[in-house]
C-alpha cells in the first residue's frame, strides 16, 4: 500500500511541476482542460497500479498474460482498446474528411481481422497455453528462427505506439494548447509506469476506463458538431456533394480509377496484417479459457466498428 502511495505522490508532484513550468512559459493553455487531464492521468495511474497489484502474479508469465484469468467483459474492452486508439480515431476522421469515406478502411478491416483471428487462431493458441505470438514458431523451427520474426514484430509495435502517442500529442496541442513533445513524453511515462508495475492486469483495467470515456466523449461532442453545420442531414448532403463517388464504402472503378487495386491491396493488408500482432495474441492468451478467447475477438470486432461511427 505504501508503494502505491509513493507512486501516486510522485505522479502528482510531476503534474504540479509540469503545470508550474507551463504557467511560467505558456500563456495560451486551456487550464480547465489541463487540470482535468491531470486528474484523468492520476486516476489512470492509480487504477493501473493499485487495483492491478491486488491481482498478484506468481511469475513473469503470469505478469505478461494476467495469470490467464481475464474475464470476458474486461477482455473485450482491452482487446477493443488495443485497436481503438488515438491513431485509429484521428485517422478515421482525417481520412473521412480528406480522402472520402471510401478510403476509411481501418474500422472494418481490423474488425474482419479480429473475426478471422477468433475463428482460426484464438482457440488453438489459448489451448496450447503459449505466452507470446512467436512461441509456436519457436516450437516448430527453433528459437533462432523465432528471433528473426521478432524483429518485424517489434518494429511494428514501435511504429504503432508512435502513431498513438503522436495522435495524443496532436490532440492535446489542439484542445489544451500544449506543445506536442511534452504531451507525448508525459503520456508515454504514465503508460510505461503503470504497465511496469501492474503488468497486463494494469493495462486491461485502464483500457476499460479509457475506452468508456472515449466513447462517451465522442457521443457528447457529436450533437454539438452537428449543430455547427445545421444538423446531420445537411452535413451528409454537403459531404456527398463534395466527395461524390468517394462518399461510400463500396469500391468501384468509377470512384477509384487507377487506384482500384491499391484499394484492395490496403484492404487485404489491414485484414490479414491485423492478425499477427503480439498485442492481439496477448489478450487471447490472457483469457480465462478457449471460448472466452474466441468470443472476445468477435465482440471486439463489433465494438471497433461501432466506435468508429462517431469518429
Amino acid at each position: 500500500m505504501q508503494n502505491e502511495k509513493r507512486y501516486l505522490y510522485f505522479l502528482l508532484f510531476l503534474f504540479a511541476a509540469l503545470g508550474a513550468a507551463y504557467c511560467l512559459a505558456e500563456t495560451q493553455i486551456f487550464w480547465g482542460g489541463f487540470i482535468a487531464m491531470m486528474v484523468f492521468y492520476a486516476a489512470i495511474f492509480y487504477l493501473g497500479t493499485y487495483l492491478a497489484k491486488k491481482k498478484e502474479s506468481r511469475d513473469d508469465k503470469d505478469w505478461l498474460v494476467a495469470g490467464r484469468s481475464l474475464p470476458l467483459f474486461v477482455a473485450i474492452f482491452t482487446m477493443s482498446a488495443t485497436w481503438v486508439g488515438g491513431g485509429y480515431i484521428n485517422g478515421s476522421a482525417e481520412y473521412t474528411a480528406s480522402w472520402g469515406l471510401l478510403w476509411v478502411q481501418a474500422p472494418w478491416g481490423y474488425a474482419l481481422s479480429l473475426v478471422i483471428g477468433g475463428l482460426f487462431f484464438a482457440r488453438p493458441m489459448r489451448r496450447m497455453r503459449y505466452t507470446t505470438m512467436l512461441d509456436p514458431i519457436a516450437d516448430r523451427y527453433g528459437k533462432k528462427v523465432a528471433a528473426l520474426f521478432f524483429i518485424p514484430a517489434l518494429t511494428g509495435e514501435l511504429f504503432w505506439s508512435a502513431a498513438i502517442l503522436t495522435a495524443l500529442g496532436t490532440t492535446f496541442g489542439v484542445v489544451l494548447g500544449l506543445d506536442t513533445q511534452p504531451a507525448i513524453i508525459l503520456s508515454a511515462f504514465i503508460a510505461i509506469a503503470y504497465t511496469a508495475i501492474g503488468g497486463l492486469w494494469a493495462v486491461a483495467l485502464t483500457d476499460v476506463l479509457q475506452l468508456i470515456l472515449l466513447a462517451l466523449g465522442m457521443m457528447i461532442v457529436l450533437p454539438f458538431a452537428f449543430e455547427q453545420v445545421g444538423g446531420m442531414d445537411i452535413a451528409w448532403a454537403k459531404y456527398v456533394e463534395k466527395k461524390g463517388a468517394l462518399a461510400t464504402m463500396l469500391p468501384s472503378r468509377e470512384a477509384l480509377g487507377n487506384a482500384y487495386w491499391n484499394w484492395w491491396d490496403y484492404a487485404l493488408l489491414l485484414i490479414f496484417g491485423g492478425i499477427p500482432w503480439q498485442v492481439y495474441f496477448q489478450r487471447v492468451l490472457s483469457a480465462k479459457d478457449q471460448n472466452t478467447a474466441m468470443r472476445l475477438s468477435f465482440m471486439a470486432a463489433l465494438i471497433c466498428l461501432l466506435v468508429a461511427i462517431p469518429a
